[in-house]
C-alpha cells in the first residue's frame, strides 16, 4: 500500500488579532482555486476558563496530478487563548478575535496512490527500483519542489492576511 511521505514542515506563530472567519475562508478557497478535494477532519471548538476559548482544525487536502502522484497538503491550526471583540476598522465595526495561533502545513507526495504495482511481490521491487533510479530526479525536482513552493505560497498568503512582517515568496515566479 502506497504511503504518502511528507515534506518539510512549514511553521507560522502568531499572536494578536485577526479575523478567524476570514482567515478560515480564504484559505479554504485557496484550495478550492486549485482544485484540491477537501476534507475536514477535526473543528475542534473547547470553552477555556475567564471566557476564553481553544480551537483545533486538522485539514487534509488533496489533488490527482497524473495517474500516478498524487499532492497532500496536510494544514493544522490551533488557537489558544480565543477571545472574540468587536473594533473600527475602515470606519465599520468588525467582529476580530485576540488570540495566540499556530499554523502548520505540511506538504505530502503520494506515488502510485492507486496501488497498481501492488499486487505482487515483484511489482513492488519493481516500483522500488524505479522510484530509486529511474523516477528518483523527476520526483525530487519536479513534483517536490512544485508541491512545496504552492505550500510556500498557501503560508505567505496567511502571512500577509495577519499583516506578518516575514512575509516574503520564495521564489515568487517559479511555479
Amino acid at each position: 500500500m502506497s504511503k504518502p511521505f511528507p515534506l518539510a514542515t512549514l511553521t507560522l506563530r502568531y499572536k494578536g488579532t485577526f479575523d478567524w472567519e476570514a482567515l478560515y475562508k480564504l484559505m479554504k478557497g485557496w484550495f478550492k482555486e486549485r482544485e484540491y478535494d477537501f476534507l475536514e477532519k477535526r473543528y475542534k471548538h473547547k470553552m477555556q476558563a475567564g471566557g476564553f476559548a481553544e480551537i483545533e482544525v486538522n485539514w487534509e487536502c488533496w489533488r490527482e496530478e497524473t495517474e500516478y502522484m498524487k499532492n497532500w497538503i496536510h494544514v493544522y491550526f490551533h488557537i489558544w487563548d480565543y477571545k472574540e471583540m468587536e473594533a473600527i476598522k475602515d470606519g465599520k465595526k468588525v467582529k476580530l478575535a485576540k488570540a495566540r495561533m499556530k499554523i502548520e502545513i505540511t506538504p505530502s507526495l503520494e506515488a502510485d496512490y492507486e496501488n497498481r504495482w501492488e499486487d505482487s511481490a515483484f511489482k513492488r521491487k519493481l516500483r522500488d527500483f524505479y522510484h530509486r533510479f529511474m523516477y528518483r530526479v523527476e520526483i525530487e525536482s519536479l513534483w517536490e519542489d512544485k508541491l512545496w513552493y504552492n505550500s510556500n505560497k498557501l503560508m505567505q498568503l496567511a502571512k500577509r492576511f495577519l499583516g506578518v512582517e516575514s512575509e516574503s515568496e520564495a521564489f515568487d515566479d517559479y511555479w
